[in-house]
């Protein structure tokens, strides 16, 4: 049995032990920093929060993309103010369930950055091929998370959806390149059962391509999307955004192998039980459309699979004892030394 099987078979406190492990990497032990050493690395931050404080009392700079904003951190203007609230919350939930008072200092990289960390660090998602210190948090939360109240709301059941294949998204990763090869393969395809186009191009194009190798189509919201049986999710910069909604869906997760990590753990979900595998080069993407629908019972039953799954992150106050014990270990290993 392997961990993956062990996490899926365990108790909630099994898989909570696991989950705290499991997101603290490399920082399950004592590990001391000089303040002025971190300088040398250009993709942290520090975060020095005092007690009443709502935002941030000292940071360095950290800009995921340059190119797009050279603004200085602070509390009025920030494309990255969605990552301070949540850090925000999840510090006030640990001094309540604590009572820690004292002032504490976090290092953090926000953004899509999952490049290897070599200090302890707050990271949104981590690749899964670096053994490094990314410490995994819940960030950006409205993003990835915010539409899931909204699934059960709209979803319908899984027989009652059209069977088709469909993927709508945007041009973003320029180091993973298989939203383009997915798109380029199927734009164009002769098959009535797959649609699969980009949306827009939000970040400048790879090299090889150009925006008038692709038919853009409009937008499609969530709502319709979850009238077809079958969705394709890809990684972009990071993790993919619409996996989470469409694994508490009632729709199928077609996907690669993850190459990436958040706080869902994606490389728990298992082949052919969470979700339909498909080759990085989508080459066997018809064959496996066409398994599905030779197998739609079993297609339901990994649907619903992939909703046990999900569920398991949706209890409010086991994510907050989950959430207060990363930190608490965070802060209780890394001492970082004033200067």
């Amino acid at each position: 049995m392997d961990h993956r099987q062990l996490f899926h078979k365990g108790t909630n406190e099994f898989k909570n032990n696991f989950r705290i492990k499991y997101y603290l990497n490399n920082v399950n032990r004592k590990i001391e920093l000089d303040e002025s050493t971190l300088t040398i690395f250009n993709d942290i931050s520090i975060m020095n929060e005092t007690n009443k404080e709502k935002k941030i009392a000292l940071l360095k700079n950290y800009f995921d993309y340059p190119v797009l904003c050279k603004q200085t951190f602070n509390e009025n203007y920030c494309i990255y103010n969605k990552y301070f609230d949540d850090l925000n919350n999840y510090i006030k939930e640990y001094r309540k369930n604590t009572g820690n008072e004292e002032d504490i200092k976090i290092i953090f990289v926000f953004g899509d950055n999952t490049s290897p960390k070599q200090v302890p660090c707050f990271v949104k998602a981590k690749s899964l091929t670096s053994n490094d210190y990314s410490v995994l948090l819940k960030l950006n939360t409205i993003r990835h998370i915010g539409m899931l109240p909204s699934i059960k709301v709209h979803d319908i059941p899984f027989h009652s959806k059209i069977n088709k294949i469909i993927w709508r998204g945007a041009g973003t990763g320029i180091s993973n390149l298989q939203r383009f090869e997915l798109v380029q393969k199927f734009q164009h395809t002769t098959n009535p059962m797959i649609d699969i186009k980009f949306t827009n191009f939000p970040q400048k194009m790879p090299n090889n391509y150009s925006i008038d190798d692709f038919k853009i189509a409009p937008h499609v919201d969530i709502k319709t999307l979850l009238q077809y049986k079958f969705l394709i999710s890809i990684e972009g910069n990071d993790v993919s955004t619409n996996l989470k909604w469409i694994l508490l869906s009632n729709s199928v997760v077609f996907q690669p192998i993850p190459k990436k990590c958040s706080w869902f753990m994606e490389d728990m979900l298992i082949p052919f039980t969470h979700f339909i595998p498909l080759k990085d080069d989508f080459s066997d993407l018809e064959d496996k459309l066409q398994w599905a629908m030779n197998h739609l019972d079993k297609c339901e039953e990994i649907a619903k699979n992939a909703t046990d799954y999900m569920n398991i992150f949706l209890d409010e106050e086991n994510e907050k004892y989950v959430t207060t014990e990363v930190i608490k270990k965070y802060i209780n290993n890394v001492i970082v030394n004033e200067n």
